[in-house]
């Protein structure tokens, strides 16, 4: 196994659980406050019952729900303060996660399990579009992301991916993306 640090079987059976750590690395909210690190993932309840038994497999998750303002529906808010997983998340970069790659993360994963972090990440940061001429997946980020670590899991997958950049009034974005043109 390629870690370089002990882990605890829990951590290892996390990392191993890469769907959920594409999902955090999407969604998640990472933070050092003091000396307490904290991660929350604050999801529509639609989409946290749909992964809430892969949560609750790890554990040490306090799940709330609410109605969050503005939104017709609510949301569902997992967090967890466990000190040995927030210590993990920490190690494998997730404090800056929103503009750095997670090659770290990633060398501690096998690489057969590469797929499964780039699923959870597109069911939190991306879109899949399919019309009468193209299907398409593309997953979004910060203007400054380079995608690096995404395109090589799609070059190993043998598929083709292009990154884009776009500036608008509402916000600056970075996106990878898979398209497939016919008809």
């Amino acid at each position: 196994m390629p870690f370089k640090k002990k882990y605890t079987e829990e951590d290892i059976s996390w990392l191993r659980e890469n769907y959920n750590t594409g999902y955090i690395w999407a969604d998640g909210c990472f933070r050092k406050d003091c000396n307490t690190y904290n991660m929350d993932l604050v999801i529509q309840i639609d989409d946290g019952l749909a992964i809430k038994s892969l949560l609750e497999k790890i554990g040490a998750f306090k799940i709330t729900e609410r109605q969050s303002v503005g939104r017709r529906k609510g949301v569902m808010k997992f967090t967890n303060r466990n000190k040995g997983f927030c210590r993990m998340l920490a190690e494998n970069e997730f404090l800056t996660k929103s503009y750095s790659e997670p090659t770290k993360l990633l060398s501690n994963i096998p690489k057969e399990f590469h797929c499964y972090w780039l699923r959870g990440l597109v069911d939190g940061d991306g879109c899949v579009t399919v019309s009468n001429r193209t299907k398409s997946l593309t997953i979004s980020g910060q203007y400054i992301y380079e995608w690096d670590e995404c395109g090589n899991i799609f070059a190993g997958l043998g598929v083709k991916s292009t990154i884009h950049r776009k500036k608008s009034k509402t916000g600056d974005a970075s996106i990878i993306g898979v398209y497939s043109y016919f008809g």
